[in-house]
């Protein structure tokens, strides 16, 4: 009982002796309470004397009436990635009590910034509310939003709307050319535009498709368009030129990928890419099971252990009014060491109206491990088949493994 008493007495003694030390070293402060900075706003001019720094709005008798003077939204125009441009929004009081109006949220904060927070306006008086749009999205057309919450029980919530166009000097209106499903007999055709977003004229320096056994197949037109078809297509552009492709006839049956590359001039050289896809069919064509996809002329063996070697069967589809007298036989092989395909007796089906040549495709027991899914960093295996077609001239069978 005597130790409690003891241990009681230590504490308040403790606790006496250090207000004592804390009366001795602010005796004579006047008492203050600072305010977060971010509840004032304003710009320092005419109007930053609306933004008090109460925390809650002083007249309360009356009613708020928050009024947008101006617009509510705002169109950046075109920026280019990574631009910034600024804009001041104002909102009014029309009524005859203060004005709470404080920031609610914004769509994007990597894109929408502000350095207003919070701000009380009085009646007749106006608050500056700045913002910041920073083009960092991928586009091309941005639309973001800045709300602010009010006690005005008609606008409890403002929204301004902010629009932006994000665009290089010069830009295609496709990311990529899809062409479909393409008869190698009759070819085609496809057009893109190619907009200049800057007031320096548009200039198309280049045209060129990449490097690779069917770039002679590809031609291209430039067309100038008028100022109406411009506004038309791009609302946001300034100039615009058409490129019209042609596709000639003689493709080789199967899936078709390639890159367009367009240079341009519109104030800085722009180079833009545009990637060409479709599926080439014709008299001639694969037919397979479920390892087969006739989409993309694919051929899965799968995951084969090495020395084990893998095997798969599929037919070549031949008809139209060249199928008597076409020949087919076996090109090209990728890997040639490991990758082979043999061509069996044609079988005659429909009344005579189709024919189907067996194929056989191995991967010899000694291939050693290597990667042909063609994931990133590795490609698919390949076996082309030449035909005497007047315009069918090959067929590609794309053939995916990996020895492990």
């Amino acid at each position: 009982m005597r130790l409690l008493l003891v241990v009681i007495f230590v504490v308040i003694l403790g606790g006496s002796l250090g207000i004592a030390h804390t009366w001795s070293e602010f005796s004579g402060v006047e008492e203050q309470m600072e305010l977060p900075a971010n509840v004032q706003v304003g710009d320092g001019g005419a109007d930053s004397n609306a933004a008090t720094t109460s925390q809650q709005p002083a007249d309360t008798t009356g009613t708020p009436r928050a009024r947008i003077v101006g617009e509510s939204s705002n169109d950046f125009g075109i920026l280019e990635r990574d631009a910034t441009r600024s804009h001041s929004f104002v909102v009014r009081n029309d009524g005859d009590a203060d004005l709470l109006v404080e920031k609610q949220g914004v769509s994007c904060g990597l894109c929408v910034q502000t350095t207003f927070a919070r701000a009380i306006v009085k009646p007749g008086e106006e608050v500056t509310i700045p913002v910041t749009f920073q083009a960092h999205k991928p586009g091309p057309a941005l639309n973001e939003n800045l709300e602010v919450r009010t006690n005005d029980a008609a606008h409890e919530v403002i929204r301004f709307d902010l629009i932006a166009y994000i665009s290089e000097a010069a830009g295609a209106s496709v990311s990529e050319l899809a062409l479909g499903t393409i008869s190698t007999d009759e070819g085609g055709a496809a057009s893109f535009r190619v907009y200049g977003f800057v007031e320096q004229p548009l200039e198309i320096v280049e045209c060129k498709f990449s490097e690779g056994d069917n770039q002679d197949y590809f031609e291209w037109e430039v067309g100038e368009l008028t100022e109406e078809a411009v506004k038309a297509g791009q609302a946001h552009a300034k100039f615009g030129k058409e490129i019209k492709v042609t596709i000639k006839s003689g493709l080789p049956v199967g899936p078709l990928e390639q890159n367009f590359t367009i240079v341009a001039r519109a104030g800085k050289v722009v180079t833009i890419n545009v990637p060409v896809s479709g599926r080439v069919t014709g008299d001639l064509s694969f037919l397979g099971g479920s390892r087969f996809s006739s989409d993309k002329s694919l051929l899965s063996l799968g995951r084969i252990l090495a020395g084990e070697g893998g095997m798969a069967k599929l037919h070549l589809r031949v008809k139209g009014e060249h199928r008597d007298e076409v020949q087919v036989t076996v090109g090209e092989c990728v890997p040639v060491e490991y990758l082979s395909a043999t061509i069996g007796e044609r079988k005659v089906i429909q009344d005579g109206k189709t024919y189907l040549y067996p194929v056989t495709v191995e991967l010899d027991k000694s291939a050693p491990p290597m990667n042909r899914l063609g994931g990133v960093g590795s490609s698919v295996g390949k076996i082309v088949i030449h035909t005497t077609h007047p315009t069918a001239k090959e067929v590609t069978l794309h053939v995916r493994f990996a020895v492990e």
